[in-house]
């Protein structure tokens, strides 16, 4: 399964989550192998480094993100992921105009951690063990279950703001990213 984090330039939002989700995956017992996690931004920026406050938040919690380099996005990349995640219902859009087909398998963060949680609430997920499994199994409940989920929430993008809102964001992603792990996980994590 190949999951694809979207925001504007690659070095905050989407850079950060990718490495939380990664780390949350190893952590619940999947597989590198299992489930490929990247991420690229909107703006094209090619080679830039993370963030310097993500690459800190990300290095106390012993995850590397100084080799992060930002990756400009191509319809190719979203045609490619199994499931897309961006941040804001504007990034959705602009995303959606540049690759249509991928409507189905692309979520804002939020929206998507709703979904999880619901699924694994209703037990939607129970007999079903892997990732990609488990994803399809989401993916095909989405239609029913959305009407039922919490309003989505944009995250907001922290570039250039205070240490606060850096901070704010990151624990946004951070909640989000664990719900979508747990769901993922499922079995692994046990």
């Amino acid at each position: 399964m190949r999951v694809l984090f979207v925001c504007h330039g690659n070095v905050c939002r989407s850079a950060l989550a990718e490495y939380l989700l990664r780390d949350a995956l190893h952590a619940r017992g999947v597989a590198a192998s299992a489930v490929t996690v990247s991420s690229c931004g909107l703006l094209r920026l090619d080679g830039y480094p993370m963030d310097e406050r993500y690459v800190r938040l990300l290095a106390a919690r012993d995850v590397d993100g100084t080799v992060h380099r930002s990756t400009p996005f191509s319809p190719a990349l979203a045609l490619d992921a199994d499931l897309t995640l961006v941040f804001t219902r504007d990034q959705a859009d602009e995303l959606l105009g540049y690759a249509p087909a991928v409507a189905r398998r692309t979520f804002l963060l939020d929206d998507f951690a709703n979904l999880c949680a619901a699924c694994v609430r209703d037990g939607d997920l129970e007999d079903v063990a892997s990732p990609d499994d488990r994803l399809r199994a989401m993916l095909l409940a989405a239609p029913f279950k959305r009407p039922l989920l919490p309003r989505t929430q944009d995250i907001q993008d922290p570039h250039r703001q205070s240490d606060e809102v850096y901070a704010q964001v990151a624990d946004e992603i951070a909640a989000r990213v664990a719900v979508v792990a747990d769901a993922l996980a499922g079995a692994a994590a046990a």
